[in-house]
């Protein structure tokens, strides 16, 4: 079946061709942030762009050794601590359309306490981009499709990219030195597009009757864990419910049963443990369960996932990587299912929300 979902997912690799090709230009964004020895970074966007953010936090902390958050944008508006925002403070607004009602809300009101603001978008001409100091394009290319999947990616890769290049002290062709420290990035996307596609067929089939979906994330996978969720729920219109992996073995795992069904995507965490737990839970309860890996070590340690990502030592890389069996998932459960892959259930609902400026 050709969708434009699936078109915008199998065009994901040359998305980051162009990504990497282009540079993110951020030279003057570099030199502002050191300039104002930055303490302290809000990373703000809505669904999509907040599972985005929160990779990019994560890598950040990592790069950087700065306060770096994640936070959605309503919440960055109602945040107490937010009110802390001053030059030393950076606001990084998310958000692939850039068109965001709320977020543009929210970068006003970073820049009316003087913070610095920025943001990654794959539209640098769209309100938020106007109102932001700095942009850095994504160049992810049209996506006319509901449920967006290259615009996740190379947003939260841009994300990450920003701050590797922060961290790059020698001014000079930093973009060259990203450029060939991710020269193998699109080519592990193609392969983990490749490898995920007769997996995710059959998860389809013996996902398609259930109740309900669990999908459940450990490690770097938590924010493609949500990501994936976000995807099912609007493309195959089906019931999901997405975990951090000890929060699901408290009390969501009562809600489990034979008509329901598990993924768990998974990284390296400190405990391993809890993930042989949880797949021998799902054993025992007979549920559908299927297994994703980040890491071979993490599959070696299990024995039972279906799919193990390429090899990769960059955690954040393996976040961004992890989604793409999900986005297949909800493409092919939503053929599966009989439901419209392409087109939003109640269109008429975004003039009621009035969540995006282009919706008006």
């Amino acid at each position: 079946m050709s969708t434009q979902m699936l078109k915008s997912i199998l065009e994901q690799p040359e998305a980051f061709k162009r990504l990497l090709a282009a540079g993110l230009r951020a030279e003057a964004l570099v030199a502002a942030f050191r300039a104002r020895k930055v303490r302290k970074v809000w990373m703000v966007g809505s669904g999509t762009s907040l599972f985005a953010a929160m990779i990019a936090s994560r890598s950040w902390e990592r790069e950087l050794g700065i306060d770096c958050e994640a936070i959605s944008s309503l919440e960055f508006l109602e945040e107490p601590g937010s009110g802390g925002l001053g030059p030393e403070v950076m606001m990084l607004a998310i958000s692939q359309s850039g068109a965001s009602l709320i977020l543009l809300e929210g970068v006003r009101h970073a820049n009316d306490a003087g913070a610095l603001t920025a943001v990654v978008t794959a539209h640098p001409k769209a309100p938020i981009s106007l109102e932001a100091n700095f942009i850095v394009e994504t160049h992810t290319g049209p996506e006319t499709n509901m449920g967006k999947t290259k615009g996740f990616t190379t947003t939260a890769f841009a994300a990450v990219l920003l701050g590797r290049r922060i961290a790059i002290h020698a001014d000079s062709d930093a973009d060259a030195a990203l450029r060939a420290r991710y020269q193998g990035l699109p080519a592990a996307v193609a392969e983990t597009i490749e490898s995920s596609r007769s997996v995710v067929a059959k998860a389809a089939q013996r996902f398609r009757d259930a109740d309900a979906l669990f999908i459940v994330g450990a490690g770097s996978q938590v924010p493609a864990a949500l990501e994936g969720a976000l995807k099912i729920l609007e493309v195959a219109k089906m019931p999901v419910i997405a975990k951090e992996l000890e929060e699901m073995m408290h009390g969501p795992y009562n809600g489990i049963g034979a008509t329901t069904g598990i993924v768990l995507a998974a990284d390296k965490i400190g405990q391993p443990h809890r993930l042989k737990a949880l797949v021998e839970g799902a054993k025992l309860i007979g549920t559908a369960f299927v297994g994703i890996a980040a890491d071979q070590e993490v599959a070696g340690d299990c024995g039972l996932f279906d799919l193990v990502l390429p090899p990769n030592d960059d955690e954040a890389v393996r976040a961004v990587l992890g989604v793409i069996p999900l986005q297949l998932l909800a493409h092919d459960l939503a053929a599966a299912r009989g439901a419209p892959i392409d087109t939003a259930r109640y269109p008429q609902l975004y003039s009621v929300f009035a969540s995006k400026s282009i919706y008006k």
